[in-house]
């Protein structure tokens, strides 16, 4: 069996912080998308949880290194991902 296929969403809140990112950062996160689609635990990514998140949640949130200092966070329930944040370290409240 293969592995499962993933439903991907975007918060309106990830949008707008994408959309206020420079062309070069959406392009690295374009970039890292065509990676977290296919896998977002794949190494080359760097996905760590969350803790003080994930118990603000009450879910377990993740983050994948998109460039450097800029983080994306997600959250899964089932097959679906939920981008939820996309920034610099500060977007880990």
């Amino acid at each position: 069996m293969g592995k499962p296929a993933y439903r991907f969403v975007c918060t309106k809140s990830f949008w707008r912080e994408y959309e206020a990112l420079s062309a070069d950062k959406r392009a690295a996160a374009d970039g890292k998308f065509l990676i977290f689609k296919k896998d977002p635990f794949a190494k080359e990514l760097g996905t760590h949880k969350i803790n003080r998140l994930s118990a603000l949640y009450r879910q377990t949130v993740w983050s994948v290194t998109v460039l450097g200092n800029l983080k994306s966070l997600f959250t899964m329930n089932g097959n679906i991902v939920t981008s939820i944040s996309i920034g610099n370290h500060g977007v880990y409240g």
